[in-house]
Parts: C-alpha cells; sequence; structure tokens
C-alpha cells in the first residue's frame, strides 16, 4: 500500500490506475453484478462465441479466460455507467 501511495498520489502518476477508479466510483454496482449476472454473462458469452472458445490456451486456462471475460464485461458496464453517471448509492 505504500507504494501505490508512492506512485499514485505523491508521484501523481495515475493514470495508469483509471480501470480501477472506474470500478471505485461504482463499488456496490459491481458487487451486485459479481454476484447477480456474472454467471448470465460467461453463458452468454459461451453461446454467442462458441462453447469451446475459452479452451483456446487448454482447459486448464479455460476457468480463467472465462473470469478475464466476464470481469471485463462488467468493467464495461461501469465505464458506461460512470460516464453517463449513473451511481448506485446507499
Amino acid at each position: 500500500l505504500a507504494l501505490l501511495y508512492a506512485v499514485i498520489d505523491m508521484a501523481g502518476w495515475r493514470r495508469w490506475a483509471w480501470p480501477a477508479e472506474v470500478v471505485g466510483r461504482n463499488p456496490l454496482a459491481m458487487y451486485f453484478m459479481t454476484w447477480a449476472v456474472a454467471g448470465w454473462v460467461l453463458a452468454a458469452l459461451q453461446r454467442h462465441l462458441g462453447s469451446d472458445v475459452f479452451q483456446t490456451l487448454g482447459d486448464a486456462y479455460a476457468p480463467l479466460l472465462g473470469n478475464l471475460a466476464v470481469g471485463l464485461v462488467l468493467w464495461m458496464i461501469c465505464w458506461w455507467m460512470d460516464r453517463n453517471r449513473a451511481y448506485v448509492r446507499l
């Protein structure tokens, strides 16, 4: 944490942390989507891209590639919400 504090806050290198800022502005939406929508997104990706699309690197890496693809889709939803200033708040 001290290294991140030094790089981001003290040195001012913030551009590389932008993807984390997008999720950090709407963490409740990301948490909800992870539990409620992630399975549906994975099934939709497999349906539209092919059932063996994540086996390109072998069966051992299929769950990793599937989770990365779902994470990218959920991040893009958070990015869209951030651009439209739609935030989930309590």
